[in-house]
């Protein structure tokens, strides 16, 4: 069994660019994101970044959805 390696790194640069960069760099193995819905002003301005992420990465990525999407935070900790 391999031990998980977790870091924090804060980054002044686009979180998509910086995230495909820092995996390259630390030769990452697999990529898993939490994903939840944007609005469709979001996509057409910004486009889907989680596509972004998949496209760019040079590993296998897991994209889970987020439950607490549309959620009052209050209901969420509730659930």
């Amino acid at each position: 069994m391999r031990l998980l390696k977790v870091s924090v790194d804060v980054e002044d640069e686009d979180p998509v660019k910086a995230i495909i960069r820092v995996s390259r760099e630390e030769e990452i193995d697999l990529m898993v994101l939490g994903h939840h819905e944007e609005s469709k002003m979001e996509r057409f301005l910004f486009g889907r970044n989680i596509d972004k992420l998949v496209d760019g990465a040079p590993c296998d990525v897991i994209v889970t959805r987020s439950h607490l999407y549309g959620k009052k935070l209050g209901a969420a900790k509730a659930a």
